[in-house]
């Protein structure tokens, strides 16, 4: 499998119709518990989930650049945005005026979503993405 942008085929959250931006509003707020994003992610976008999970596969690209950092979450823990240890991705995030995007990948349990990210890395060859880890 290869991991590419283009193939996550996301909806425009610029053209959202009401209803689909409340939508992402309380998806933002069950699946990552909080109101808002921090002011360096400008798009975003939780894809659904359709199947009970306990951890979930997300992803942020810089928009001006196209570098990205894939990472997991344990659900119903407290968020944080980010646990990176690449120098540059921890000042890009800082930043308030960076362009990034976050995307909630997938969801399923520990095994499958370290599984996922694995897989995706690997794919990969790692070089484009930059792992949490």
């Amino acid at each position: 499998m290869n991991f590419q942008i283009k193939e996550l085929n996301l909806p425009d959250i610029s053209i959202m119709s009401p209803l689909q931006l409340k939508e992402q509003q309380n998806l933002m707020e069950e699946i990552l518990m909080v109101k808002k994003m921090p002011p360096s992610i400008k798009q975003w976008y939780i894809t659904p989930p359709s199947k009970p999970f306990t951890d979930y596969l997300y992803i942020f690209i810089n928009l001006d650049n196209g570098k990205m950092y894939l990472g997991k979450h344990l659900y119903g823990k407290k968020i944080y945005w980010q646990s990176s240890k690449n120098k540059e991705f921890k000042k890009v995030f800082a930043n308030g005026k960076s362009n990034l995007l976050f995307i909630v990948l997938e969801y399923g349990n520990s095994g499958y979503i370290e599984y996922r990210e694995n897989s995706i890395l690997v794919a990969n060859n790692a070089a484009c993405i930059v792992t949490g880890k």
